[in-house]
């Protein structure tokens, strides 16, 4: 998981870009930092993808991206 503006996708990317039917997507920085402030040992969530953004929720809390942008 990596987000928009990171050293490793800008230096990585193009070779990224190489993988067969593969498409990047990137979080924005809002959703990777409520997630890591919530995380648990336990990873039992309920994740939904749809076209435009993911959803992640367990059992007290509940986030979701805005649009996703892909690559």
């Amino acid at each position: 998981m990596t987000t928009l503006n990171n050293d490793w996708l800008k230096e990585n990317e193009h070779q990224l870009e190489l993988i067969n039917n593969g498409h990047l997507i990137a979080f924005d920085n809002s959703f990777i930092e409520e997630l890591a402030g919530h995380l648990t040992k336990n990873l039992q969530w309920d994740v939904t993808i749809d076209q435009q953004m993911v959803s992640v929720s367990d059992k007290e809390n509940f986030y979701q991206t805005s649009e996703l942008i892909w690559h």
